[in-house]
């Protein structure tokens, strides 16, 4: 069926091209094709004002983002501050005992926790201020500050042990 239209128009083809269709037809053609373009424009437009807002968005969220994470870090700042200053004064009181040998021991101790928190601290700064390597830096702060007042602690028993057996001798 179809080839047998199609080879109807070919064989009739000069009887069709000398028609010409009339203005309204082709009025109605202008009006349909105004109708579309100005759709066209407004999808245009609708696209251009998502493309910005959402550019907007990105930016924007970005930016609360690197200063929640500045505001964090300062924090962490802090706390590491307040940690280091408390560990250095223990480590003050350890080395100020009298039984250096053993002053020695526990600050070998102190220094293998010191290199892992260094370890820690670059691993924190290559990942980019990763919240869980902060909370494995701070625990590690605590436990040298533990470790620290157990050897002070120790230290002054044995300072006190001594003084009772050198009051006890000179009786």
């Amino acid at each position: 069926m179809g080839d047998q239209l199609e080879r109807f128009v070919l064989e009739n083809r000069e009887e069709f091209d000398d028609e010409q269709p009339s203005e309204n037809v082709w009025k109605k053609i202008q009006t349909s094709q105004s109708t579309r373009n100005s759709w066209v424009g407004v999808w245009k437009v609708a696209a251009v004002l998502f493309l910005i807002s959402t550019v907007y968005l990105i930016v924007e969220r970005q930016v609360d983002n690197s200063g929640v994470k500045q505001s964090m870090g300062s924090e962490f700042e802090q706390v590491e501050q307040y940690y280091i200053q408390l560990i250095s004064e223990k480590k003050a009181q350890v080395a100020g005992h009298t039984d250096s040998n053993l002053s020695r021991e526990f600050l070998l101790e102190v220094e293998r926790l010191d290199q892992m928190y260094a370890q820690l601290k670059q691993t924190y700064k290559s990942q980019n201020s990763s919240d869980r390597v902060s909370d494995l830096m701070i625990k590690n702060l605590q436990l040298r500050i533990e470790i620290l007042n157990k050897q002070v602690k120790i230290l002054n028993e044995l300072k006190e042990t001594e003084n009772e057996a050198s009051a006890d001798i000179e009786i």
